[in-house]
Formats: C-alpha cells, sequence, structure tokens
C-alpha cells in the first residue's frame, strides 16, 4: 500500500443553539491511502486544545458513509450516513461527554486521474447533541488534493 502526501483544507461553520455563529478553518498536510475500497486521510491537528491529536478520515463514495476518529487530545469518534444518529463520546480533560450527531446531509466527490484518486471534498452537513441536549448544526467541508510525493509503506 502507498501513503501519498495530500494537501488538506478544512472548513466548519456552526450555528449554536444559543445564538451565535462559529467558524473554523485550517489548512495542513497529510496522508491519503486506499484499503479494500476506502480511502483514508490521516492529519495532525493544530486547533486549540487539539495539540498532538491525530485524526484519520475513513470513507467510501460507493458506501456514502464517513468515519473521523481523533486520537489523543479531544478523542472522538463520530459516523455518519445520510438521515442517521450515531452515538459516541468525545474525551476531555474532566472525562467522557457523550454526544450524537445526526447527519442531515453527506456528499463525497472524488477526482481520478489514470484510475488514481488526486482529490476530491467531503462536505457533510450535521446537527450536534451533546448529551440529550442540541448543541448546534454543523456544515463541514473537507478538500484535499494530491501532492507530488509518494511514501511507500507495507501492511
Amino acid at each position: 500500500m502507498s501513503r501519498k502526501e495530500v494537501q488538506l483544507e478544512i472548513l466548519n461553520r456552526q450555528e449554536i443553539s444559543k445564538g451565535g455563529q462559529e467558524e473554523l478553518e485550517f489548512e495542513c498536510e497529510g496522508l491519503m491511502y486506499v484499503k479494500r475500497g476506502s480511502i483514508y486521510l490521516l492529519y495532525n491537528e493544530t486547533g486549540e486544545g487539539l495539540s498532538g491529536a491525530r485524526t484519520t478520515l475513513k470513507f467510501n463514495p460507493q458506501e456514502e458513509r464517513v468515519l473521523i476518529q481523533r486520537k489523543g487530545s479531544g478523542g472522538l469518534k463520530q459516523k455518519f450516513i445520510e438521515g442517521q444518529t450515531h452515538c459516541s463520546f468525545y474525551k476531555t480533560g474532566q472525562g467522557k461527554l457523550e454526544m450524537k450527531t445526526k447527519t442531515v446531509s453527506l456528499n463525497i466527490i472524488t477526482r481520478e486521474s489514470a484510475d488514481e484518486i488526486i482529490g476530491g471534498e467531503l462536505q457533510i452537513c450535521y446537527r450536534l447533541y451533546l448529551g440529550s441536549s442540541y448543541f448546534s448544526t454543523n456544515d463541514l467541508k473537507i478538500k484535499f488534493e494530491l501532492l507530488d510525493e509518494e511514501i511507500s509503506h507495507e501492511d
């Protein structure tokens, strides 16, 4: 399996239940590989309170589902399938917080050249619940673009 370097652009717009909006945007480099029909994107978080955290996105355009898993600071696992609600936990310094995500819409776009994935975009609109309370509606966009270098790994 070969891992390829990618440039990632991540934009998350939140409409908070108590009013107000928040926008988080950052760019970073990461790695991409394909395994058993699923595409994996790996990158290190740089946001406030997330330093040192490693995030993995796993998605399969045919199955129309996305899994986001963060290890380290602010650890979490979120599953997105359009029209479904999934429960998980968000790890904080004070313990675990129950979190539910209800996926409103999900769009996976990939671009290929010579049967190789060279880039794409994930668009996820979801409602976030902390405990049993509605917290926010989120529009998450993740763009990825292949860089020139390839890193070989045997798994």
